[in-house]
């Protein structure tokens, strides 16, 4: 029988020791490696990642990984290593499933992790469970080992957890890919999330993310627009006076403005439009061209 614990300080010895034997077996150990075998709460846990540990009956702790915190919502899986009594117990890939699972629940986007092509079997399970070969990871973070060669990126996350990573912009998404292009998206300042989600909600879009901690949630419209609340103090908008504005072309523009109690008007500059305030007072000005084109003409 298979169980996960979490990291205690008791534990930090097998940390260090189960990763030695595996690192040693076909690499020298680099700095990188022994500052964080060495201080594991110091270079892991306290900057907010994971260290989590595979404990099979009548065995103890016979592996462990870990996630560190990268940048404001990336983590590396690194330190994957089952002692080598251990294998073929399938403790390898019980650890990286409760792992990926941790990192669902940390919101990890991008979770990645670096390795080397002699480590065949274990990118074989890391394909297995979802993880995909990636140049952005490998250009952005790979010169961390000298031993790396391989760069991946997990890529199944379905839902709110859905994650793309291009060029160190992080965009999570919901359900399928976003379409990349040069564009512009509306951070917009919120006094209650839940009340100004509530509200473009009614223009169409759903939340693809929440970040609680930060004050923070993503909303898309599944047509390719994007908006970004960020939750501020109340009384730092005062609606009566707010200059903020967005700008929505959306091709249903007359069911928008049913939906919203208001009509949409046909203006002398080719556009069908409409106006409305979002809670904070910002400027939500809704429109398409007449023609139904889409197109500058």
């Amino acid at each position: 029988m298979l169980t996960i614990r979490d990291y205690q300080d008791d534990l930090a010895a097998d940390f260090h020791d189960i990763n030695v034997e595996w690192i040693s077996a076909m690499f020298a150990l680099e700095r990188a490696d022994r500052e964080v075998l060495e201080n594991p709460r110091e270079h892991i846990i306290e900057p907010g990642g994971a260290i989590l540990f595979v404990e099979a009956e009548g065995l103890g702790v016979i592996g462990t990984c870990a996630l560190r915190k990268t940048g404001e919502y990336s983590f590396e899986l690194t330190k994957m290593a089952v002692r080598e009594r251990a294998r073929g117990m399938k403790a390898g890939e019980f650890l990286l499933a409760a792992a990926i699972e941790r990192a669902k629940a940390m919101q990890a986007e991008p979770l990645y992790l670096l390795t080397n092509a002699r480590c065949a079997a274990a990118i074989h399970l890391y394909e297995k469970l979802g993880f995909e070969h990636d140049a952005a990871i490998m250009a952005l973070h790979g010169a961390r080992y000298q031993r790396c060669d391989v760069a991946m990126r997990y890529r199944g996350w379905t839902g709110r957890g859905a994650a793309h990573y291009s060029g160190g912009w992080q965009t999570p998404l919901g359900s399928g890919a976003m379409d990349f292009r040069h564009m512009a998206v509306a951070i917009v300042p919120c006094s209650d999330l839940d009340s100004s989600q509530a509200f473009y909600e009614r223009l169409g879009f759903r939340a693809t993310a929440n970040y609680p901690h930060h004050g923070y949630r993503i909303l898309h419209d599944g047509g390719g627009a994007s908006i970004h609340l960020t939750g501020v103090a109340p009384g730092s908008v005062d609606p009566e006076r707010n200059a903020h504005g967005v700008y929505f072309y959306a091709e249903e523009v007359e069911a928008l403005a049913a939906a919203m109690g208001c009509g949409a008007e046909h203006k002398p500059w080719g556009l069908v439009e409409f106006a409305v305030s979002d809670p904070d007072g910002t400027l939500v000005r809704i429109g398409w061209p007449k023609d139904g084109r889409g197109q500058s003409q």
